[in-house]
């Protein structure tokens, strides 16, 4: 089994070898070990700067399983790594809509963070549906700035009238941040 390196500050956080597993994410520590990977929490792949490609299907089969909003937060940010581009997008992106906690941090927040980063050039349009859908409350705010960094000399105009949308959004935030994207050079 294969052991990670996880951060200084996590580790003088923890005991020196835990092996407490809490009850709600027991089964998902249980299927990361059979994946080869010696951890007692999700907690361990949030912590390290080492790939673990063998444990993204497995963090997929656990988003549709894990009851528990704290650890399926959890999930989400250890999918938010550039392995899990290409495979990860859409079910974190089927759960996002289906979602309808719009609360400022939390799972759905996760989600669309993880969406926006996990987001390719082909998905561009559905990131720009969901940044401009007010149903998603402020949790849209993770999206601004991937939606201003996907501008290239082909859509320009497009992105900027998405933005110049957004930089009157009825979220203070999300707007502010629309109108420092337009601010920038490219859109001069």
């Amino acid at each position: 089994m294969r052991k990670l390196r996880t951060s200084f500050a996590y580790n003088i956080s923890q005991p020196e070898e835990s092996t407490w597993i809490h009850p709600s994410e027991t089964e998902l520590v249980k299927d990361l070990r059979a994946s080869g990977l010696d951890l007692y929490s999700i907690d361990i792949l949030t912590n390290t700067s080492e790939s673990y490609t063998e444990a993204i299907p497995v963090l997929i089969k656990h988003l549709y399983l894990m009851k528990d909003r704290l650890f399926l937060d959890g999930i989400l940010r250890a999918l938010t790594v550039k392995e899990a581009r290409g495979i990860a997008f859409e079910p974190i992106y089927e759960m996002y809509i289906k979602d309808k906690d719009t609360k400022d941090h939390g799972a759905k927040y996760a989600m669309a963070n993880a969406l926006q980063y996990l987001a390719e050039k082909k998905d561009m349009p559905r990131i720009i549906e969901l940044a401009l859908d007010l149903n998603n409350g402020p949790t849209r705010f993770a999206f601004v700035d991937r939606i201003a960094s996907s501008a290239g000399s082909k859509n320009i105009v497009d992105i900027k009238n998405v933005l110049s949308k957004l930089s009157n959004d009825v979220n203070k935030d999300i707007a502010s941040r629309a109108q420092k994207a337009l601010k920038r050079k490219k859109f001069l």
